[in-house]
């Protein structure tokens, strides 16, 4: 194989890597919002959770 022919060979390997790593990069960016996303829910469910304990509580209270 010719230093030419070489040459084009690495340079579309690095082109491939380069898509590769783009793709990965916006792979890593939508886990990332998706766990911040479930983060938040999961605040939200634990703040419910916590107001309806105290609910229960007051309602016992009561009797």
């Amino acid at each position: 194989m010719s230093k030419k022919a070489r040459q084009g060979s690495l340079e579309e390997i690095i082109k491939s890597a380069e898509k590769k790593l783009v793709q990965l990069e916006r792979q890593r960016d939508h886990i990332a919002l998706s766990i911040h996303e479930k983060r938040d829910e999961i605040e939200k469910l634990d703040q419910a959770a916590k107001a309806l304990r105290e609910l229960e509580k007051n309602l016992k209270k009561l009797d």
